[in-house]
């Protein structure tokens, strides 16, 4: 039988067969990629890793995220309970701004405030997550499409504030008009994403 990411790929290959031979063999040397959706406990954590990588390299956001953890080991405590008054000096030492460090702990507040929020977006449309992610201090349209790729797993969604995807689809497509571009690869242009992004992060445009 074959599974949604396979069927994905077999669009996107016949789609870029007719308008895009590089985009084509770009598919082909990636092979089949996933779009799983997370776990609903797992939302706090993914939310403030998504603050952390705001405008910061892939490398940079990995830095501070693994002081985040040894700040977790050294305080014998999860994240949840590191987000308190009394730790924001030490998470600041971490490398997080002071702006970022306010998105954290209004994430944690939204949670708080609404146990059932990690629930509700993982059953909601595109629209409704991005929604409910913006009314967050601090996330914008960015965070939210990331979260509807990466947590609720959506197949759907084109990152459009994203600027590797907009680099990389210039470079493959030789237009910057992604989003037209996008739409006849659509309801799979998370996975268009995911393959642009590997082909950037491959150095291989």
């Amino acid at each position: 039988m074959t599974n949604k990411h396979q069927t994905a790929q077999e669009h996107l290959l016949e789609v870029s067969k007719t308008i895009c031979p590089v985009f084509h063999r770009i598919i082909i040397k990636n092979g089949v990629l996933d779009v799983t959706c997370q776990k609903s406990n797992q939302l706090l954590v993914y939310l403030v890793r998504t603050v952390i990588g705001q405008q910061l390299s892939t490398s940079a956001a990995r830095s501070i995220w693994s002081k985040v953890v040894g700040l977790l080991k050294h305080q014998e405590c999860n994240l949840d309970g590191l987000i308190c008054e009394e730790n924001i000096d030490l998470i600041l030492q971490c490398g997080i701004s002071k702006n970022k460090v306010r998105a954290v702990f209004e994430i944690k507040k939204a949670l708080d405030n609404e146990p059932e929020f990690a629930e509700k977006i993982l059953s909601s449309d595109y629209q409704n997550v991005v929604a409910r992610i913006e009314s967050i201090w601090g996330l914008g349209r960015w965070s939210a499409d990331m979260c509807a790729m990466f947590y609720c797993g959506l197949p759907d969604v084109l990152p459009l504030t994203d600027s590797a995807i907009n680099k990389g689809a210039e470079k493959i497509f030789e237009t910057k008009d992604l989003q037209t571009v996008a739409e006849q690869f659509s309801p799979y242009r998370t996975y268009l994403c995911l393959h642009i992004w590997k082909a950037v992060d491959g150095n291989y445009l």
